[in-house]
C-alpha cells in the first residue's frame, strides 16, 4: 500500500490510500474470510471528515463469491463507510450512503486509533481474489496540524 498527501479544490487536504490486489491478498487475515489493511493512525483530537471520504475503483474486484469492503476505526470497522459492494458492475466511486455516519468523527481517547480497510468474502478466503485495485480518500484534520506553539 502506497499513501500520499494531496491538496483538492473541492476536498481541501486529504490523505490518498492506493490498494492494489498485492495488498489485498496479502492482508491480515488474508486466509479466511475478512482481512484487514491498517491505513493509518488517528492520533488523540485527529478528525475526519466523514462527508467526503469515498472509495474510487481503479480496477473491479475478482472473487468468486460476494466481496464488501467497510472503512472504520479500531473498535468500529465499519464507521466511516458500512458494507459497500466491492464488485458491483458501474460503480467508480464508493461512498456512504448511511446518514448517521456523516457526522464528522473525532478521536477524542486518549491514545491512538487505527484507520482500518476491512474487506469480507462470502466463501473461500480473501486470498482468492484474483484482480481489484482501489484508493481510500479521506480527510483527515491533524490536531498537530490545527495547533502550533504560540507562546499562550
Amino acid at each position: 500500500m502506497t499513501s500520499e498527501i494531496v491538496s483538492s479544490p473541492d476536498l481541501g487536504c486529504v490523505q490518498i490510500f492506493h490498494i492494489k490486489l498485492a495488498d489485498i491478498t496479502g492482508c491480515s487475515g488474508a486466509s479466511s474470510t475478512t482481512g484487514t489493511i491498517t491505513l493509518d493512525t488517528i492520533n488523540p483530537g485527529d478528525f475526519i471528515d466523514t462527508s467526503k471520504i469515498r472509495i474510487e475503483r481503479i480496477t473491479a474486484v475478482a472473487h468468486a463469491a460476494t466481496f464488501v469492503v467497510e472503512v472504520g476505526v479500531t473498535g468500529d470497522t465499519d464507521r466511516l463507510i458500512d458494507t459497500i459492494d466491492a464488485k458491483a458492475a458501474g460503480q467508480q466511486c464508493l461512498m456512504q450512503a448511511v446518514a448517521a455516519d456523516l457526522l464528522p468523527y473525532v478521536n477524542n481517547s486518549t491514545s491512538d486509533t487505527s484507520l482500518l480497510l476491512t474487506m469480507t468474502c462470502g466463501s473461500s478466503t480473501i486470498s482468492a481474489t484474483t484482480a481489484g485495485e482501489f484508493a481510500v480518500v479521506v480527510p483527515i484534520l491533524r490536531k498537530r496540524d490545527r495547533w502550533v506553539d504560540r507562546n499562550l
